[in-house]
Formats: structure tokens, C-alpha cells, sequence
């Protein structure tokens, strides 16, 4: 079931309704939650990255920022090491959104830490 509503809400995502899409992606975060009894999953990152990208779509930075706070926390915990694909790539997001804001010292740090 998660996988499907998370399915439409890519769709709806895709056709502009971030609305709907955030909707449809806090209802999967709900049920893996539920399904794993904890955020500690690295389904659950996977998920609140998607949120992150409708957030970014909003424009709403902060929130965004936050979220991949999160998914990085969690993926790191779940693979052990800062060392995994994943991670890397939570990290670009981190630095691509603190370029945006204009923390480009920070964006510089967390691109350098990518390459580690």
C-alpha cells in the first residue's frame, strides 16, 4: 500500500499538486512507522526526502533543510558510516540548499565532506 500511494503521489507531484503530493507522503510515513515502530528506517528517509522535495518546490527552505537534517540522521545511523551512497547524496542535498540560502561556506563544507 505504501508503495503505491507513494507512487501517486509522484504523479500528483508531477502535476503540481504538492498539496495533494505532501498529503499522500505523510499518509507513508504514517504506515511505515507503523509498520517498522520507528523513524530509525532507512524507508522512512527515503520518504521524508521525497517530503523535502515538495517542500523545495514550495520554497520553503528552512523546512527543507531540516528534512534532510533528519534523513541524513537516519541514514547514518541505519548504514553505520557516512561512507554510503545514500549519505553522500543527502549530503549534496544539504549543500545545494545552504547554497540557495546563501550559507556558502557551509554548502562548501558539506560538498567537501561528500568527496571524503
Amino acid at each position: 500500500v505504501a508503495v503505491t500511494l507513494a507512487d501517486i503521489a509522484r504523479i500528483m507531484r508531477a502535476k503540481g499538486d504538492l498539496d495533494g503530493a505532501l498529503a499522500q507522503f505523510e499518509e507513508v510515513l504514517r504506515i511505515y512507522e507503523k509498520a517498522y515502530g520507528t523513524r530509525e528506517h532507512t524507508s522512512v528517509a527515503v520518504t521524508l526526502a521525497e517530503i523535502a522535495q515538495i517542500m523545495k518546490d514550495k520554497g520553503d527552505l528552512d523546512g527543507v533543510l531540516a528534512q534532510f537534517e533528519e534523513v541524513l540522521r537516519i541514514e547514518e545511523k541505519a548504514y553505520g558510516t557516512r561512507e554510503h551512497t545514500s549519505v553522500a547524496e543527502t549530503l549534496h542535498e544539504i549543500a545545494l540548499i545552504m547554497a540557495v540560502k546563501g550559507d556558502v561556506d557551509g554548502a562548501l563544507a558539506q560538498f567537501e565532506e561528500v568527496l571524503r
